[in-house]
């Protein structure tokens, strides 16, 4: 059975994650982007609708589109070294298998764990700048 592990960021719902503060395991039955600050997102391929390919300044990562509503709907991953392409994926044996008429069904919930956790965080900053500005 073979599989890809990489290093590298991630962008999951409005956080982003830099290099190499996230990782990601792909084998034929899942995929996973596990990432220090928020967690680990896994999928199975009844999850997931399509994967492309996304390009960023030197490298080529992907976006996952899936029909999870636990998870946010952005989920974007983007290796520090080398590329990782959707046909990698696709190579390994993790073919996508949900259908797109799926993600009308999806509703976007604000309120997931991570939009949660950058509201505080966002929330905290504004606290301790006015408490500066006040002191």
């Amino acid at each position: 059975m073979s599989k890809i592990v990489k290093k590298g960021g991630a962008i999951i719902g409005f956080l982003q994650i830099r290099t190499p503060l996230a990782n990601i395991n792909i084998n034929e039955n899942s995929l996973a982007i596990s990432a220090s600050v928020v967690g680990t997102y896994s999928f199975k391929p009844k999850d997931v609708v399509s994967i492309r390919g996304r390009r960023f300044f030197f490298n080529r990562g992907i976006s996952i589109k899936h029909i999870n509503s636990a998870f946010p709907q952005r989920v974007i991953f983007i290796p520090s070294t080398g590329d990782l392409k959707p046909e990698d994926i696709k190579n390994i044996g993790f073919i996508p298998q949900a259908n797109a008429a799926d993600l009308k069904n999806i509703k976007n919930n604000l309120f997931t764990p991570t939009n949660l956790l950058a509201i505080i965080m966002v929330a905290s900053i504004v606290f301790w700048f006015l408490l500066f500005l006040r002191g």
